[in-house]
Parts: structure tokens; C-alpha cells; sequence
């Protein structure tokens, strides 16, 4: 718990090369995804055949090792402590559905 959250505050101060706003959009959660480009973008994804939810980019992989692990893995995302907890997840993986601007329908593990 509070993980994102740090990482949310190092980037709003500016600390990184990939940075936040001082005022994020409002969203469901807060994720981690492999390609850092993707900072600051917004990603709608649904656990369990749910709603749709959205979540802000906050963090990125940041090094080759993690990101061809994610990719070996099928991991699309990380999720917030909230968002896990929520759904039930922490700890452990669950297959979602996401939602990238036009295209739809992926899952990952």
C-alpha cells in the first residue's frame, strides 16, 4: 500500500523524466505498464467482465529486464493496492479486458 502513491509524487515534482501534472485527472486507479511513452495516458480496462473503469498511467517498468518479463508473462499492467484490493487480486494476477483508444478487447493475464 502507498507504493503508487510515491511514485505518483516523485513524478508531480518534476523528479523523472516522464512527469505527472500537479493536478491528475480523475480516474478509478492508478497503474504501471511496461512501455514508459504511455505515462500520462488514460486506460480503460474491466476485471471479471465488470464495468469498465479508468486509470491513469502513473509508472513504467523503466529497464529491459522487467519489461521482456512482463511481456514473457503476458502482463499488460500493474495495478494500484486499491484497485487490487478491490477486485481481490492482491498478490496474484487476473485477466482483464482493456481498452486502448480505438481498439478493444484484449486480455492479459
Amino acid at each position: 500500500p502507498g507504493v503508487m502513491d510515491d511514485v505518483i509524487a516523485v513524478r508531480q515534482a518534476g523528479a523523472t523524466s516522464m512527469n505527472l501534472p500537479e493536478t491528475l485527472p480523475t480516474t478509478d486507479g492508478f497503474i504501471a505498464v511496461e512501455d514508459c511513452s504511455r505515462i500520462g495516458e488514460i486506460v480503460w480496462m474491466r476485471h471479471g467482465g465488470g464495468d469498465w473503469e479508468s486509470f491513469l498511467v502513473a509508472d513504467c517498468s523503466g529497464h529491459a529486464e522487467t519489461t521482456d518479463w512482463m511481456k514473457r508473462n503476458g502482463i499488460c499492467a500493474e495495478v494500484d493496492y486499491e484497485t487490487a484490493a478491490r477486485w481481490g487480486v492482491v498478490g496474484r494476477g487476473a485477466e482483464v479486458d482493456v481498452f486502448l483508444g480505438e481498439r478493444i478487447g484484449y486480455a492479459f493475464r
